[in-house]
């Protein structure tokens, strides 16, 4: 059997050839396809921004209050009606925010709000001055679920909205404070407390896939009452209901 060498040799590079110019040609579209992709993030999901995340909220809130009162053999009911506004707001939350794709999300989150109001009284009768303080207090705590829409997106910095419920826990107090002739008095009250369900609702800012600004607004559903009664049979009975309004800004940032 005759062997061609030359002719071999010729197959041979032909076919190094091929096999390098095949090499080269997959590294490039390897490399074109990187480098068009943007890198994973923690979820392996291009573009997500999901994870856990912690918060601080400052603002303020508007309450409503209405006072019933009713004698209690008798059908006579008066009814007043207050408002307060503004009252200082400061919030804190922690939870998780998971994103389905760039677009659309959800998170869960618990967060607590703390409201204040205070002002203070100076009365003088008959060479004698009286100083008064009052303290409100207004804590609420609760676990929220929320929607996040993303409605736009450039180089990482998207803006966004989101609506939700929360369930939880509201309480206001009174601390009156009084001073007189040397004498201090202090009088804590319970104004009111309850279940609230809150409807969340905003807007947001997306910076890069840790930080968020946003504008947040906590519209009262249901009323935190007090109800207490004086001059037992023959008094009266008051019912105190309160909503509170909370607006604030928000930072947050997502690890």
């Amino acid at each position: 059997m005759n062997i061609d060498f030359g002719q071999n040799l010729i197959a041979t590079k032909r076919a190094t050839n091929l096999a390098l110019g095949a090499a080269t040609f997959m590294a490039l579209s390897v490399a074109s396809a990187s480098a068009a992709t943007p890198p994973p993030t923690k979820s392996g999901k291009s573009g997500d921004i999901s994870g856990f995340f912690l918060g601080a909220e400052v603002g303020y809130q508007a309450n409503f209050g209405k006072t019933t009162t009713t004698e209690t053999n008798a059908t006579n009911t008066t009814t007043a009606e207050s408002s307060v506004f503004p009252i200082g707001n400061v919030g804190v939350k922690l939870g998780y925010t998971h994103f389905f794709n760039k677009w659309v999300g959800i998170r869960g989150y618990a967060n607590y709000h703390y409201g204040f109001a205070y002002n203070t009284t100076t009365t003088t009768e008959t060479n004698t001055t009286s100083e008064s303080s009052l303290l409100a207090s207004y804590n609420q705590v609760a676990g929220n679920v929320e929607a996040t829409f993303k409605f736009f997106d450039l180089n990482g910095v998207g803006l966004g909205a989101y609506a939700g419920l929360g369930a939880g826990y509201s309480a206001t107090y009174a601390l009156d404070t009084t001073k007189e002739s040397g004498t201090t008095t202090i009088i804590d009250t319970k104004v009111a407390s309850g279940f609230v369900l809150p409807v969340n609702v905003g807007l947001e800012v997306y910076m890069g896939k840790h930080h968020n600004a946003s504008l947040n607004f906590r519209i009262p559903t249901i009323a935190t009452t007090l109800t207490t009664n004086t001059g037992g049979q023959q008094g009266t009975a008051t019912k105190y209901e309160e909503r509170n309004l909370i607006i604030t800004l928000g930072y947050s940032y997502t690890f």
